[in-house]
C-alpha cells in the first residue's frame, strides 16, 4: 500500500474529526479582521466567525498560505516517510493558493533536492469553495486507506472536480455588495424589490442564473436545480449552510426526498465563502455531466 499525504487549507470546510480520522493536514488560512490578525479552525470556530464578521467594521479579508510555509509542509511529508502528497487548494480563481502550494513546491525542490528527488508531489487546483472539495479529499483518503493507488485516486479527483456544481444563495446582500460579487446597484435594486439571487460556482465561476423573489423561495428553487442539474442515481449531493441551520435543513430534506438516498451530509460554509455572501446562506452541491 502507497503511503498517501493529503494536504489542503480551512476553506476546505473538513470537519475536525474528519481530517484527524483520516490523516489530512487541513493548513489554517490567515484572517485579518478590523486590523487583527488571526488563522482559520485556529483562533475561532465557524460559528464564532460568523459573529467577528458581522460586528466587524470592515469586510475581513483572507491570505494566500505563503510558499515557504508549503515548502515546509512537503518538507516534513517527504522526511515521515511519504512518496506522495497530493494537495488539493481552494479556487485559484479567487485565491493565490494554488499558485503559493506550487511555488512552494519549487522552493521544496530547490533546497531539499534529494528529499525531492523521491518524493512526487501534485497540486490541484479544486476550482471550488467550502465542503465541495472537502469531501473529495476525504474521499480521496478513505480510497487511499482502502489500498487505491496514487494514479487511481487523482484519476477520482480529476473526475469529481470535471463534474461537481455547486449552487447558492444569500438572504441579505450587504456582504455580496462589498465583496464586489454583486454591483452596488444591482444589490440595491434586490433589496427594495426582494430579490435573491441564485448563483453556481462551476469550475470556478461564480455566476448569478436566477433571480427569485422572496426569502420563502430560495430553498425551492435551489432544490429544482439540482433536481434538474444532478446526473447518476447513486452521485453524492449534500445541502450547505452558514448561520442559518433551519434553511440548510430544509433544502436537505428535500434533497432526500427527491433523490430517495441520504445527503452526504449538512455542510457548514466557514470563512472563506461567508466572507464574501454573508452567513446567511444557503445552498447545495450535485454532480453533474463531465465537462473535460
Amino acid at each position: 500500500m502507497e503511503k498517501i499525504k493529503f494536504i489542503t487549507d480551512s476553506a476546505s470546510d473538513i470537519p475536525e474529526e474528519e481530517a484527524r480520522a483520516y490523516g489530512i493536514e487541513v493548513l489554517p488560512i490567515p484572517i485579518a479582521i478590523d486590523g487583527k490578525d488571526y488563522h482559520e479552525r485556529v483562533d475561532f470556530t465557524n460559528r464564532e466567525f460568523y459573529k467577528l464578521l458581522t460586528d466587524a467594521a470592515r469586510i475581513p479579508v483572507t491570505s494566500h498560505i505563503p510558499h515557504t510555509r508549503y515548502a515546509e509542509v512537503y518538507r516534513h511529508a517527504a522526511e515521515d516517510g511519504y512518496r506522495k502528497i497530493i494537495n488539493v487548494t481552494i479556487n485559484s480563481k479567487g485565491s493565490n493558493m494554488f499558485a503559493a502550494a506550487n511555488m512552494g513546491k519549487d522552493l521544496f525542490a530547490e533546497e531539499y533536492p534529494e528529499l525531492a528527488e523521491k518524493t512526487q508531489i501534485t497540486v490541484i487546483d479544486s476550482l471550488c469553495y467550502t465542503y465541495t472539495y472537502g469531501y473529495a479529499v476525504v474521499q480521496a483518503a478513505k480510497q487511499a486507506e482502502e489500498g487505491k493507488s496514487y494514479e487511481e485516486i487523482l484519476t477520482y479527483l480529476d473526475d469529481y472536480f470535471s463534474r461537481v456544481e455547486t449552487y447558492f444563495s444569500v438572504y441579505n446582500l450587504d456582504f455580496a455588495k462589498k465583496s464586489g460579487r454583486i454591483s452596488v446597484a444591482a444589490a440595491f435594486v434586490g433589496d427594495m424589490l426582494g430579490l435573491r439571487p441564485i448563483m453556481s460556482i462551476i469550475d470556478g465561476e461564480i455566476k448569478i442564473i436566477e433571480k427569485v423573489r422572496g426569502d420563502k423561495t430560495v430553498v425551492p428553487k435551489l432544490a429544482q436545480i439540482a433536481r434538474q442539474r444532478r446526473r447518476g442515481e447513486h452521485t453524492p449531493f449534500f445541502a450547505i449552510r452558514a448561520d442559518r441551520d433551519e434553511v440548510g435543513e430544509e433544502l436537505e430534506k428535500i434533497l432526500v426526498k427527491s433523490f430517495g438516498k441520504h445527503a452526504v451530509c449538512l455542510a457548514e460554509a466557514g470563512a472563506s465563502i461567508t466572507i464574501n455572501a454573508g452567513p446567511n446562506l444557503v445552498g447545495c452541491m450535485v454532480m453533474g455531466e463531465r465537462r473535460k
